[in-house]
């Protein structure tokens, strides 16, 4: 089994010390917002500036056979991991990252407000077997949801 973005193999092992793993996903939902494509770049470009490597939309576990590929779970694609939150929001899966989130979540503030509620510590034993598989193999350490502004 693997973690894919767009086709492309991800595995923990790739992760580089000083490296954060974050989802960058952007739900369907309407409301009010600075989110542009423009706004998401100049994001994009100042997380990978302070060391985060992003995977855009989510990232999917396969298990693959000579057969072909199934899905096993997918994480991000516009929800929050956890069913108590809505977009926006930001998770993070390891208690000593918080800072980082705290981080993120500050230069999210131009585009979106987070609510403090729904920055969350999501202890990876606390998701579904196939989730924390998932976070495991990939190394993925964050998760943003933002609202479409269309």
């Amino acid at each position: 089994m693997f973690t894919h973005r767009m086709g492309v193999a991800v595995a923990a092992s790739q992760k580089k010390p000083e490296e954060t793993f974050i989802v960058l996903s952007i739900s369907e939902e309407d409301a009010p917002s600075a989110l542009t494509p423009l706004a998401v770049a100049k994001l994009e470009t100042s997380l990978q500036d302070q060391h985060y490597t992003i995977f855009h939309n989510g990232l999917t576990l396969l298990a693959g056979s000579s057969a072909g590929y199934t899905l096993i779970r997918g994480l991000g694609y516009g929800s929050c991991v956890d069913p108590r939150y809505s977009p926006p929001c930001l998770m993070y899966f390891k208690q000593d990252l918080k800072e980082r989130a705290l981080h993120v979540e500050a230069m999210v503030r131009s585009l979106q407000i987070i609510p403090d509620n729904n920055v969350h510590h999501v202890p990876i034993d606390s998701l579904q077997p196939n989730e924390a598989e998932l976070l495991n193999k990939s190394g993925l350490d964050m998760l943003l949801v933002l609202r479409s502004s269309e």
